[in-house]
């Protein structure tokens, strides 16, 4: 009894707090901090050139080497397609008005005849859209970069994709 009494004098068994060891969390921190120094000298390192990391330097030297044959390569010549010129009928509350169209395809030389070849094709594609525009699609301030995105990808389906690089309007008259 008298053992019992001085543990309810020192407190419960049970209810004693536990003790931390000192000096667990000082060594992870450390040893944290050391590893994020040495991943950022590591990558300065490297950045920098002090330490170049093997094998980098010879797969370098082959995409240079591959960049200077392909700049050795004659680059096909760009050419440009001039089409017909368009004359289109825009509906309009007003009444109608009507809008000519000149566009020139770009392309390269060995696609030049190909092109040339689609030319009917390429126009039926281009009148079919144009006969739904209205004036509402062109008054917009971005209807016209839609306008020619759409004609170009109407183009693309209409002839080769690969003979065709960009599409061009050189005249756009409201009459």
């Amino acid at each position: 009894m008298a053992e019992d009494l001085a543990a309810e004098a020192d407190g419960e068994e049970g209810d004693a707090p536990a003790k931390k060891k000192p000096g667990l969390l000082v060594p992870i921190l450390f040893g944290l901090v050391l590893a994020m120094a040495l991943g950022i000298g590591a990558a300065v390192a490297v950045m920098t050139g002090i330490a170049p990391i093997p094998g980098l330097e010879k797969a370098e030297g082959e995409k240079k080497k591959k960049h200077d044959e392909e700049e050795d390569k004659p680059k096909p010549k760009v050419v440009f397609v001039a089409l017909d010129p368009l004359l289109i009928t825009i509906r309009s509350k007003k009444g109608t008005s009507t809008l000519r169209l000149q566009l020139s395809i770009e392309t390269t030389e060995p696609y030049a005849k190909k092109v040339e070849e689609f030319k009917p094709r390429i126009l039926d594609a281009l009148n079919t859209l144009m006969r739904a525009v209205d004036e509402r699609d062109l008054s917009e301030p971005r209807a016209f970069d839609r306008l020619r995105a759409q004609m170009l990808r109407r183009i693309r389906l209409a002839a080769d994709p690969t003979a065709i690089r960009d599409l061009l309007i050189t005249e756009y008259v409201v009459l």
